[in-house]
């Protein structure tokens, strides 16, 4: 992919895909930290979540673009 500026736009995707991790991170935890604060899950718990939902979205995300 060539930008305007004609370089390779790798940077752009790995930009990309770190501002859609921070959003999936910001969603997410908008959900637990009530769950959270009341100490009905833990820190670790907390943490494991947030990770496996990022993951998932990269799963996701892969297997969106191979049926493409």
């Amino acid at each position: 992919m060539v930008t305007d500026c004609g370089v390779s736009g790798e940077g752009s995707d790995a930009q990309l895909k770190a501002s859609l991790e921070l959003k999936v991170v910001a969603e997410v935890k908008k959900w637990l930290d009530p769950h959270y604060r009341d100490k009905s899950i833990t820190k670790e718990e907390y943490k494991e979540i947030v990770a496996k939902c990022v993951s998932k979205r990269e799963v996701s995300r892969h297997l969106s673009l191979n049926f493409d």
